[in-house]
């Protein structure tokens, strides 16, 4: 077998592999038993910039509406707040025919200090649009 054929071989792998992680992590937030409108909310502004409920203790997944974004279609939805909304401690899911996003906070990687303040602030420095 030649080199590049090896190597086209192994990108290939690497995809369908990168391709199972997300779908396995996507599917398992829809999957797991939330009811949707008990969970603490979030507030988005257009420029992107997140705020959860500061009256109840940091949790790990917030709703947060999304209706008021003015996005084209769903790809664009996911595209953006994928891009906006994601880091180390943050991913979503978008729900765009319902008007809303589940934002996951990974709160495990904050170890015992769950800061509300320490959240906000590192929802502030994700990237934002510069339009």
């Amino acid at each position: 077998m030649r080199l590049w054929d090896k190597y086209v071989k192994l990108e290939t792998m690497k995809r369908v592999i990168l391709a199972f992680f997300m779908i396995s992590g996507i599917l398992s937030l829809n999957a797991q038993d939330m009811d949707i409108d008990a969970l603490p909310t979030g507030t988005l502004t257009t420029g992107f910039y997140l705020t959860l409920d500061s009256e109840v203790p940091v949790s790990n997944y917030y709703k947060v509406d999304i209706s008021h974004m003015g996005f084209e279609n769903e790809t664009e939805a996911i595209t953006k707040c994928r891009h906006y909304l994601s880091g180390n401690l943050i991913s979503n899911v978008v729900h765009f025919d319902e008007g809303y996003m589940i934002v996951r906070i990974h709160t495990e990687y904050m170890g015992d200090d769950l800061d509300y303040d320490k959240l906000s602030t590192y929802l502030n420095q994700l990237t934002k649009p510069t339009e």
